[in-house]
C-alpha cells in the first residue's frame, strides 16, 4: 500500500494505507494503533451513509483542556487553506502594476510585467517614491493614468512587499500605509476594476508553510474590509512564495484570470489554496481543566475584555495577577475590579502603562516581583476607533488605531522571547478575520495578531490568538445602537462568562489561532455576500457547502459490470466517471467533479507516484494492461476515457505483454535481491543479478520486431521556441515522469516532449545495441518536429542520450538548436564511481523502489551493458552542461571527492553551475533549472535574432521589410535589470577536454 503522498502528511497515507488493508481482509491490530488516543467505540448509523462521509473531523489529542459549556459549542472555527485546481486562463487586458521604488520592488515587479507581458497584457507601471504617501498625490498620478478615457481591467499592488517602519509609528510599514492610500485613491477614482494586493509570507496554508511577515498579513486585515465596503472596485489579496520564480507569478497570474469569486489565495510551490472559514476541533469525552499559575499579566486589564479574561483566570488558578492599562487605577472601574478579583483570592496589581511604549513596557516588567514568576500574558489591549469609511479615514488615525493593538504585541513578543512561558494569548477580533466594515483599521491590527501568533509558533514559541464576536456588557457592544445593528446582520454579542470558557478552551487545546462567535449563519450569510460573491464560507453546511453525494461508487469491483452492460456512448461517459473518481481519490478531492476533464494531470498535481497509482487502479477497473506511460501519454482525463474507451472496443492487449513476461514471481524475486544487496553494502553483486536477468529478457533487432513505433510524449506546451525534447535517464523508476517536475515549471513557456526508452515498459522486450535505439528515437524526434526548432535535452544518463541522438540528426541534415545537459557525467573509465552511490541510495528510497518493476531494473541492467563502450560523438551544435553546485548530502559518507561527483563533459560545452545537488535539481530546485535553462535559451535565440538582424540587407539598403520586429516593454524593464532566480554562478566555455577557455 503507498503510504506517501505529495500534498498528504504521512500521518494521513498511512492511516488510509491501514484502512485500505483491513477493508482488504488483514487483519490491522487498531487496539494498539488508537491506544493513548483517548479514542472510544461508538454506534454506526442503522441507515445507509447518506452524505459523502459519516464521520466527524478527528480532534487534536491535547492533554489539557477547558471543560466547553453547551451554549459555546457551536461557537468555535478556524482558517483552512483548501487547495485547487487552476483553469488554464491568461490575463487579459490592460493592468496596472503599481510597486515601491527599492530595487527589490523593481526587480519583482519587473519579473512580474515580464510574465504578464507573455500573456498579451499590456501593462502600465505606476511607481511610487517616499513622497507618494497620501491619496492626494496617488489619485494625481492615477488620473493621468485614466486620462483620455484609458480603460483598466485591473490593478496589481506590490506596495504590502515594503516593511519600512514609518516615522512616527514603528508598529506600521510604508508598504501599509501606501496600501491604504492607493485602496482610497482608488475608491475615489470611481473606476470598476478590481483592486488586487499581493503580500509575500503573509499567511500560513500549513504547519510546514512558515508565516514570515505579520506586517504584510495587515494588508489581509484592511484588505477583507475593504472588499465590502467597495466590492465592485476590490478583486482581493494574494499571497506569493518565498521562492519568486516565473513559474510562480505563472501560476499566481493563472490563479487571478481563472477564480473567479476567490478573493484570497495563496501561491506555493504546491499550488494554489484558498483561505477558508471552518468548524473548530470539537472536544471529546472527559476533557481536563486548564489551571493557570503564578502570575499572569494582562494588557488592557482594566478594559472589558481585559476583566472579564482577569475574572476568569482569578477562578481558575492565577496567583497573581498584572492588570495593566494607560491610566491604572484612576481608570474608570480599576478599583472595583481589583476588589472584586481580590475577593477571589487573587494578588492583584493594577499598573499605569503604555504598552505601545517600549522603555515603559521594558520598565514594567523588570519591576515584576519574584515571588511568582510570571507565566502568562495576555495582550487585550487596543482601541476600536470611530466606525468610519475607509475613504474617510486618514493617515494619522489608521495608524493610530493600527498601532494601539499591534505595538504592544511586538514589544510584548521581543521582551519576553527568552522567558519561559505557559501561554501567550493574544485576543483579536473577527473583523480581522473575515473584515467588518466601517473598521478598517482595526481590522488590519487584529489580522496582525493573527498572523503574530502563527509565526511565534513558527519559531518554537507559544502563542494563541483568539478572533472574538462581540462581547455583551462591555466594549463596542454596549452601544445598545451597534448591538442592534450587529443583531441585525447574524452577530449577536457573546454573554461573557460563556465566551470566556469557549476562549480559554481554544488556549488549553493549543490552538494557534481560533475564532470565537456567535453567528446566526441563516441572516449573516445573505448580509455578508449580498453585494460582493464570496467562497470564504462554503465549505461548511451552514453556508449550504457541505460536501454533496458522489455521484459515482469508487468500489473498483462494480466498473466491469458496468462498463460490459453499457453501449458505446455511456461507455465513454462511464469511463470519464472512472478516471475522475480514481484522480480525486489519489488527490484528496472531496469529489469526482473537482477533477477539471480538460486539465493535465501534471497541473492537477500528479507526481510520479500518482501517475502510477492511477495506472495501476484503472487497470484493476477495467482489466486492461496498461503501459507504464499512459497518463503521460493520456495528459487529461477525457484524454484518457477516449483511449481506455479505445482500447477496450478492440479488447488491445500488446501481444508482447502476454507471451514475453516471464512468470509473475521470478523476476520479483531478482528485485528483491538486487535491493537486498544494496542493503547489505554488496551493490555490485546485486547489479550482477540483474545483469544476468537482463540476459533472460526478450530481445528486438529491428523497429518492427518491437511492433510499437517510439513517440514523444508531450508534457508541457507554450510559445517560445526552441521546444525541448527531453532523454530519461535508463536508471529504474525511468520515464516521462522523469521531467514532470520540470515540465510543469515550463508549461505555458514552452512545448515540452520526452522520449521513452523502449524495454523498460512491462513486457517490452529490450533493445540489441545502442545504435538501434538511439536511430529509433531519432525517427521519433524527426517525425514529430522535423521542421520545428528544437532543443534535445538529457538528465544524468539521459545526456548520453540526448548527444547521440543529436549526432544522429546531424548526419540527416537536422540540427537542434542546442544540447542541454542536465548533471550529466562524461563516460570515463572512473566514472562508475560517480553512478554507485545514487543507485544505491534510490535502491533503498521505498518511495523509488515502489517505481522500480523488474522489467525496469532488468532494462536498466541491459542498457548498462549497451552504453559500456560507447563514447560520444563529435557534433556541431552547441552544448550546454548544466552543473549541480553542492553534493548530495546522502554521498556524504562515500569516498569520492568533488572531482568525481561534480558533473563534466569531456567536448567542448558552455556551464552554468545552478542551485541544489545531483537530485534536487529535478526535484524540490527544479523551478531554478527551469528558470536557468528557459532564460538561456532565450538568450540564445535574441542573439541568434541580433545576427539575423545584422546580416539583413535593410541595414544596407534602408529598406525595413527584414527587420526582425521586438516586443514592447514596459519602461522599468529598462531600468531594473531582470536577473535570473537560479543563483547560478560562473559561466565558463571550455575545450574538448575540460579545460576552461
Amino acid at each position: 500500500m503507498p503510504a506517501l503522498r505529495a500534498g498528504r502528511s504521512e500521518p494521513h497515507s498511512l492511516t488510509t494505507g491501514l484502512a485500505e488493508l483491513h477493508v482488504r481482509g488483514l487483519p490491522v491490530d487498531w487496539r494498539g494503533f488508537f491506544d493513548g488516543r483517548g479514542a472510544r467505540r461508538i454506534e454506526l448509523p442503522t441507515y445507509a451513509f447518506q452524505r459523502q462521509r459519516y464521520w466527524l473531523d478527528a480532534p487534536r489529542l491535547i492533554a489539557d483542556r477547558v471543560p466547553l459549556q453547551a451554549d459555546a459549542a457551536g461557537w468555535r472555527y478556524r482558517v483552512a487553506w483548501k487547495p485547487v485546481v487552476v483553469p488554464a486562463r491568461s490575463l487579459t487586458g490592460t493592468w496596472l502594476v503599481v510597486a515601491g521604488c527599492s530595487n527589490a520592488d523593481y526587480e519583482l515587479a519587473a519579473l512580474l510585467t515580464a510574465v504578464l507581458v507573455s500573456q498579451g497584457v499590456r501593462v502600465v507601471p505606476v511607481a511610487l517614491d517616499d513622497a507618494d504617501l497620501d491619496r492626494d498625490q496617488l489619485i494625481t498620478k492615477l488620473e493621468k493614468v485614466l486620462a483620455d478615457g484609458a480603460t483598466v481591467d485591473g490593478v496589481l499592488s506590490l506596495l504590502a512587499l515594503d516593511e519600512t517602519p514609518q516615522v512616527g509609528h514603528p508598529a506600521m510599514t510604508m508598504g501599509v500605509i501606501r496600501t491604504v492610500a492607493l485602496a482610497q485613491a482608488w475608491a475615489e477614482a470611481g473606476v470598476d476594476a478590481p483592486l488586487w494586493c499581493a503580500t509575500r509570507g503573509a499567511v500560513s496554508v500549513g504547519d510546514s508553510d512558515r508565516l514570515r511577515s505579520p506586517a504584510q498579513a495587515m494588508v489581509w486585515g484592511l484588505g477583507r474590509t475593504v472588499g465590502l465596503e467597495h466590492p465592485r472596485r476590490w478583486g482581493g489579496l494574494i499571497d506569493l512564495p518565498e521562492v519568486l520564480d516565473e513559474p510562480a507569478l505563472r501560476r499566481a497570474c493563472a490563479a487571478l484570470a481563472g477564480l473567479a469569486g476567490e478573493d484570497q489565495l495563496a501561491v506555493r510551490d504546491g499550488g494554489v489554496f484558498l483561505r477558508r472559514i471552518v468548524r473548530g476541533d470539537h472536544v471529546q469525552s472527559q476533557p481536563r481543566t486548564w489551571r493557570p499559575r503564578g502570575s499572569v499579566l494582562i494588557t488592557g486589564g482594566t478594559g472589558a475584555v481585559g476583566a472579564h479574561a482577569a475574572r476568569w483566570l482569578a477562578r481558575n488558578g492565577a496567583e497573581h495577577l498584572i492588570l495593566v492599562s494607560r491610566r491604572g487605577l484612576n481608570a474608570s472601574g480599576a478599583v472595583e475590579l481589583r476588589d472584586e478579583l481580590t475577593m477571589l483570592g487573587t494578588q492583584v496589581t493594577v499598573a499605569a502603562c503604555d504598552v505601545a511604549d517600549k522603555e515603559s513596557l521594558a520598565g514594567l516588567l523588570s519591576s515584576l516581583p519574584t515571588g511568582h514568576a510570571l507565566t502568562a500574558v495576555v495582550h487585550a489591549a487596543g482601541i476600536s476607533g470611530r466606525f468610519a469609511a475607509l475613504t474617510e479615514v486618514d493617515a494619522a488615525e489608521f495608524a493610530e488605531v493600527v498601532s494601539a493593538k499591534v505595538a504592544g504585541a511586538i514589544h510584548l513578543d521581543l521582551l519576553l522571547e527568552g522567558h519561559p512561558l505557559d501561554a501567550f494569548v493574544l485576543i483579536s477580533s473577527i473583523a480581522g478575520v473575515w473584515g467588518s466594515g466601517g473598521q478598517v483599521a482595526y481590522a488590519a491590527g487584529n489580522a496582525f495578531l493573527d498572523a503574530l501568533a502563527h509565526q511565534r509558533r513558527a519559531r518554537g514559541l507559544v502563542a494563541t490568538s483568539v478572533a472574538c464576536g462581540p462581547w455583551a456588557e462591555g466594549g463596542m457592544a454596549a452601544d445598545p445602537t451597534i448591538s442592534t445593528h450587529l443583531l441585525q446582520r447574524g452577530l449577536p454579542t457573546m454573554a461573557p462568562q460563556v465566551t470566556s470558557v469557549a476562549l480559554w478552551q481554544a488556549v488549553a487545546a493549543g490552538d494557534t489561532a481560533s475564532i470565537v462567535a456567535d453567528v446566526d449563519w441563516p441572516r449573516f450569510l445573505p448580509t455578508f455576500t449580498a453585494a460582493r460573491v464570496s467562497h470564504l464560507f462554503e465549505d461548511m453546511s451552514e453556508a449550504g457547502g457541505a460536501a454533496s453525494p458522489t455521484d459515482v461508487d469508487l468500489d473498483e469491483n462494480v466498473w466491469r459490470p458496468r462498463l460490459a452492460g453499457a453501449s458505446e456512448s455511456e461507455r465513454g461517459q462511464i469511463l470519464l466517471q472512472l478516471v475522475r473518481a480514481e484522480a480525486a481519490e489519489i488527490l484528496g478531492h472531496a469529489t469526482p467533479m473537482d477533477i477539471d476533464a480538460e486539465r493535465q494531470f501534471l497541473d492537477l498535481g500528479f507526481d510520479s507516484l500518482a501517475a502510477v497509482e492511477l495506472r495501476t487502479r484503472l487497470a484493476q477497473a477495467t482489466g486492461l494492461t496498461l503501459p507504464a506511460t499512459v497518463v503521460f501519454d493520456q495528459p487529461t482525463a477525457t484524454a484518457l476515457a477516449r483511449y481506455l474507451g479505445t482500447q477496450l472496443a478492440g479488447d488491445a492487449v500488446p501481444a508482447h505483454v502476454e507471451h514475453n513476461r516471464a512468470p509473475g514471481g521470478e523476476l520479483e524475486t531478482v528485485r528483491f535481491l538486487y535491493r537486498r544487496a544494496c542493503a547489505l553494502d554488496m551493490f555490485d553483486a546485486g547489479l550482477d543479478v540483474l545483469k544476468a536477468a537482463a540476459r533472460l529478457r526478450p530481445v528486438f533487432h529491428s523497429a518492427a520486431e518491437l511492433g510499437n513505433a517510439v513517440e514523444l510524449v508531450q508534457l508541457a506546451a507554450g510559445p517560445a521556441s526552441p521546444a525541448l525534447v527531453c532523454c530519461p535517464p535508463y536508471v529504474a523508476p525511468c520515464g516521462p515522469h522523469n521531467y514532470a517536475r520540470l515540465a510543469l515549471s515550463l508549461q505555458q513557456l514552452r512545448d515540452v516532449y520526452s522520449l521513452t526508452h523502449p524495454g523498460f515498459g512491462d513486457g517490452e522486450p529490450v533493445p540489441a545495441t545502442a545504435e538501434l535505439v538511439v536511430a529509433m528515437q531519432a525517427e521519433a524526434v524527426r517525425r514529430r518536429l522535423g521542421n520545428t526548432a528544437f532543443a534535445m535535452v538529457g538528465y544524468s544518463s539521459g545526456g548520453w542520450f540526448a548527444h547521440a541522438i543529436t549526432a544522429h540528426l546531424e548526419t540527416l541534415g537536422i540540427f537542434p538548436t542546442a544540447v542541454i545537459l542536465l548533471d550529466s557525467l562524461a563516460l570515463r573509465d572512473d566514472a562508475w564511481d560517480q553512478v554507485r552511490p545514487p543507485l544505491k541510495t534510490m535502491a533503498l528510497n521505498d518511495q523509488a523502489f515502489a517505481l522500480m518493476t523488474a522489467d525496469q531494473l532488468t532494462a536498466m541492467a541491459a542498457y548498462f551493458r549497451l552504453f559500456e563502450n560507447w563514447e560520444p560523438a563529435t557534433i556541431t551544435t552547441p552544448v550546454l552542461l548544466l552543473r549541480a553546485t553542492e553534493c548530495v548530502p546522502e554521498w556524504a559518507g562515500e569516498p569520492i571527492s568533488d572531482e568525481y561527483w561534480r558533473a563534466s563533459w569531456d567536448l567542448s560545452h558552455e556551464i552554468l553551475d545552478v542551485r541544489g545537488d545531483h537530485l534536487s535539481l529535478m526535484k524540490e530546485d527544479v523551478a531554478s533549472t527551469a528558470f536557468t535553462l528557459h532564460r538561456w535559451l532565450e538568450d540564445q535565440e535574441r542573439s541568434s535574432r541580433i545576427a539575423a538582424y545584422a546580416l539583413s540587407p535593410s541595414l544596407s539598403t534602408g529598406r525595413d521589410s527584414h527587420a526582425i520586429p521586438m516586443p514592447r516593454v514596459p519602461v522599468w524593464l529598462t531600468s531594473t535589470q531582470l536577473r535570473a532566480r537560479s543563483d547560478h554562478g560562473r559561466e565558463e566555455v571550455v575545450d574538448d577536454r575540460g579545460r576552461a577557455r
